[in-house]
């Protein structure tokens, strides 16, 4: 804190704190010590690249991301049900 003093925070415990730390870029003060929670992450990534040489390429490739997103996770939720 300002006066010097440490104190924890967590999404229980000085929530406002807690959610501000990632954005403060160190304004709020120092981070002596975080718990993180790891996650297993695959050991591969597929990735469709599709360039984007002005405004309209990008907006076209957005829409594509946008509707392959949505099919990606309607297919998702119809896999876990099943």
């Amino acid at each position: 804190m300002a006066d010097g003093s440490a104190i924890e925070c967590s999404e229980h415990d000085n929530p406002d704190l807690f959610h501000a730390v990632p954005w403060s870029y160190g304004t709020l003060g120092f981070l002596v010590a975080a718990k993180i929670k790891i996650i297993p992450a695959k050991r591969f990534v597929r990735l469709n690249y599709k360039p984007a040489h002005n405004l309209k390429d990008a907006l076209e490739v957005s829409e594509y991301n946008e509707a392959s997103e949505s099919w990606r996770s309607k297919s998702a939720l119809l896999s876990s049900s099943a």
